[in-house]
């Protein structure tokens, strides 16, 4: 008996999540883009898009405009239970694609003011949606996951010469005991000294 749709689609999923874990970015990017393009009304729709941009984002180099509009359907439905994940992740890729602004202006410098422009436009991207994947982190609570994040939006206040901001971010970490205990407290230290500094 042929396998049903739902077999299909979760057999995709599988090969796309193992393909994944097993470090072959390129050969899990198939799977996932597979699965959208054949059932791109499945249930488990969200989980494909998450699943393609964390592959995308470990493609070299990365794809992270493709990452930005696969994971942002994802991000932004609250009923997919890796919401905070994908919203993280979608910060990641627009963080990268201001990266990537910046670093397209070091060869033309008279385009650096248009590119600053326009990669200030991807931090301002990227600092809304690590700050909303760090709201719903500490709702879950998810500790590690929390303060990464906040660390995260930090970098991008201080990017975006919102100092005072970044600094109001990053003081829980020289403050608050629990924090302390996240893998992520010696890089929120370092951005409240920053901050501070500045």
């Amino acid at each position: 008996q042929p396998p049903t749709p739902d077999q299909q689609a979760a057999a995709l999923l599988t090969a796309g999540q193992k393909a994944f874990n097993d470090a072959n970015p390129a050969f899990a990017a198939d799977r996932f883009r597979e699965f959208l393009q054949k059932f791109g009304g499945h249930k488990d729709a969200h989980a494909a898009r998450y699943g393609l941009g964390l592959a995308l984002l470990e493609l070299q180099p990365p794809d992270y405009a493709k990452a930005v509009e696969v994971l942002a359907p994802a991000a932004n439905e609250k009923a997919f239970a890796d919401q905070p994940l994908a919203l993280y992740y979608l910060a990641a890729a627009q963080r990268g694609l201001g990266h990537k602004e910046l670093a397209e202006a070091v060869a033309p410098p008279n385009e650096l003011p248009q590119r600053t422009q326009a990669a200030n436009g991807r931090f301002a991207e990227a600092l809304k949606s690590f700050t909303t994947a760090r709201e719903l982190f500490e709702k879950k609570p998810d500790a590690e996951w929390a303060a990464r994040a906040r660390c995260d939006q930090s970098e991008m206040e201080l990017r975006l010469g919102k100092t005072k901001e970044a600094r109001a971010t990053a003081e829980p970490f020289a403050k608050d005991v629990a924090l302390g205990k996240t893998k992520s407290y010696l890089l929120g230290l370092y951005y409240h000294g920053v901050s501070s500094f500045l």
